[in-house]
């Protein structure tokens, strides 16, 4: 499988944080900015430090992705379970727990634990019997 490396479509996530000043504190996904002309109607004119009102731009962006590179289609929450279990493979420490948490957006790390921490029967057995598990496996 080959994707674009074009270095303008590279620069792109940075160009918020970098070239706007956008931070931790402004929306991952701002809404456009709209400005009136009164030839064309409405156009997108940038971004404001809000986040759109509802998820639907949010799921067409990554539909869009998702169909450009030929992959199948995954919803923006699947962002989050994918984390999810990354985070629970690679954590060390609980301070790593509660920063993932945090990344998350929760304010309680037994909300992360709620939402996410289900593990499998087979990962259970191998964590109390201490007998290693294929990645694929892991992944579950």
């Amino acid at each position: 499988m080959r994707f674009n490396t074009d270095e303008a479509l590279l620069r792109r996530p940075w160009h918020l944080d970098e070239d706007l000043f956008f931070g931790p504190d402004d929306p991952l996904f701002p809404a456009t900015s709209l400005r009136a002309s009164a030839t064309r109607g409405f156009q997108a004119e940038g971004f404001e430090r809000r986040p759109w009102k509802t998820t639907e731009p949010v799921r067409k962006v990554v539909n869009e992705a998702f169909a450009r590179a030929e992959l199948p289609a995954y919803g923006p929450h699947a962002f989050r379970h994918m984390l999810a279990r990354h985070v629970a493979k690679t954590c060390n420490s609980v301070a790593e727990l509660v920063a993932a948490s945090q990344n998350l957006g929760h304010t309680d790390v037994l909300t992360t634990l709620r939402s996410y921490g289900q593990i499998s029967r087979e990962r259970q057995r191998s964590l109390i019997t201490g007998e290693q598990l294929p990645d694929d496996i892991l992944d579950r």
